[in-house]
């Protein structure tokens, strides 16, 4: 696999165990590994419908990497059926996570199995009140989300799973798992973890589930949830010393923590912090209808913000919107021509970055089973003193959230609005979540053209200049009419999108003398 710039990718897949002579075959397993040396996970697949897989990729570099799928576990007759690979971008910054097997992806012993008490780089244990830790797959995602208490079922499709694996660490009353971290320099960090209440029955635990972390010597905090999706909690800042190994430990509350655990990060904390407010939509004294931070326009004039339903209310066609979350709880709704808007304070120009997850609403026909109501394409904008730059364009098509990102030009310091535009006239649906703006230094001498490029416009498409400064090109034609010099989104907005510049040189007359 080629990759065009270094960073964090996702890889993503369909998957479905054997199933024959009305048979499951649960029970195939294999390890996907780059460049022949890295286990990036052991994967469980289930006899099952098609079900979408998602694993974090480590920080690679540009250029070309060699991708491994080879079965660990399974008797002969069992098998994997595979399709429709994707690589998508997470992110740009070099990760400076120092925790190993962080998504709990990578276990011991019998791949097969629903539930390990053995994973590489981990040990689990208990505080002495009979709790315990373990590493448990997600299973097949389950066909039903239940609303009513208890409402999580351990791997059911709700807890999100899919953004990061399809293992999470389990712990149980004052269970224990403990690693060890050396942090690469001296200074400022943050731990972060995706975390996610669970219950079997309505007699376990019905509160909010607690656990504490611990930094030998740096940090012990106790976090909780009472969510039952999973959402990141944040632990620090701490300090923290260079080259020391350092005992990591996360221990549930007796009585008072049944946890899903899930992909641990270690941060600089002195990463910028992001501009927008509330970019999760999780913020709000009313589920449902309080944006805090944005204004939220739905034609319909109904609720902005919506969360999981069950395969059960797919019959009910206004109210079903997928049961797929990405960060916490609430999704906003970019409805037919609706929108979602706020004003970003940027304290001084530069070159920003905008980052966005996006899907498209899912509800079946429960006739044909069609997907209908979704895939409401979305313009980005942002404006100030009446001057409008559109940042680019979003076309939602399947059923798990994608990243998008934005480079794009800060002028002046000051106010401007953002929006998020929905531009379907019929009822039609997009979902976005995790919208940030950081500022970074973007590489100017970047070029992706070669000598002697030309591009070709068709009459009536556009071009997104996603990048920062100008780029040379030796021909530029718009509907078979050459275009010189600087060629932007002011010089031709009916053409060009983005805060990017174009330059194609001039070129001189021929003179035929007969």
């Amino acid at each position: 696999m080629t990759l065009p710039a270094g960073g964090v990718y996702a890889l993503s897949f369909l998957a479905s165990g054997r199933k024959y002579d009305s048979a499951r075959r649960d029970g195939h397993a294999f390890d996907i590994i780059i460049d022949n040396t890295c286990t990036v996970a052991t994967v469980p697949t289930f006899a099952t419908d098609w079900q979408r897989y998602r694993y974090l990729l480590p920080h690679l570099p540009a250029g070309e990497h060699t991708l491994t799928l080879t079965t660990v576990s399974g008797p002969s007759d069992y098998a994997s059926a595979l399709d429709d690979f994707r690589l998508d971008l997470v992110s740009r910054e070099l990760s400076e996570n120092v925790i190993s097997n962080a998504c709990f992806e990578c276990v011991t012993g019998d791949a097969k199995l629903m539930a390990h008490t053995a994973a590489p780089g981990w040990t689990f244990g208990n505080a002495g009140s009979g709790g315990s830790a373990s590493v448990c797959s997600g299973g097949p995602l389950l066909p039903v989300y239940d609303a009513a208490s208890p409402r999580i079922i351990q791997g059911s499709s709700s807890n999100n799973l899919q953004e990061a694996g399809r293992r999470n660490l389990f712990v149980s009353g004052d269970g224990t798992a403990a690693t060890t971290v050396t942090f690469p320099a001296a200074g400022e960090y943050t731990l972060a973890l995706r975390a996610c209440r669970t219950r079997f029955g309505p007699s376990d635990w019905s509160g909010a589930s607690e656990l504490t972390v611990t930094v030998d010597g740096c940090v012990t905090q106790t976090v909780s949830t009472y969510r039952d999706v999973f959402q990141d909690i944040i632990v620090g800042p701490f300090t923290a010393p260079a080259g020391q190994p350092l005992a990591l430990t996360l221990q549930g509350t007796a009585g008072k923590c049944l946890m899903l655990i899930d992909d641990l990060r270690v941060c600089r904390a002195d990463n910028p912090d992001s501009l927008i407010q509330n970019g999760s939509f999780e913020q709000g004294g009313t589920p449902g209808w309080t944006t805090n931070g944005w204004e939220v326009y739905i034609p319909a004039g109904t609720e902005p913000i919506v969360y999981a339903t069950t395969y059960e209310e797919q019959n009910n066609y206004g109210y079903a919107f997928g049961i797929t979350l990405f960060d916490g709880g609430g999704r906003c709704r970019i409805a037919s021509v609706g929108y979602a808007r706020q004003t970003v304070t940027f304290a001084q120009p530069g070159t920003y970055r905008l980052a966005m997850h996006a899907i498209s609403r899912i509800q079946r026909n429960p006739d044909t089973y069609a997907e209908t109501r979704g895939r409401n394409p979305i313009r980005i904008w942002l404006a100030r003193n009446g001057v409008t730059n559109t940042l680019g364009y979003v076309t939602t098509y399947d059923e798990a959230f994608r990243r998008h990102e934005y480079l794009f030009t800060v002028p002046e310091a000051g106010a401007y609005v953002l929006s998020f535009d929905g531009q379907s006239t019929v009822d039609r649906t997009s979902l976005i979540d995790d919208i940030s703006i950081m500022a970074v230094d973007a590489d100017t001498a970047w070029t992706p053209f070669a000598k002697g490029s030309a591009l070709e416009i068709s009459d009536g498409a556009r071009v997104l200049l996603n990048f920062s400064g100008e780029q040379r090109v030796d021909t530029l034609r718009y509907n078979g009419v050459s275009l010189t010099g600087v060629i932007d989104s002011s010089t031709h907005p009916d053409v060009i999108m983005g805060t990017g510049q174009l330059y194609a040189m001039p070129k001189g007359t021929l003179i035929r003398v007969y």
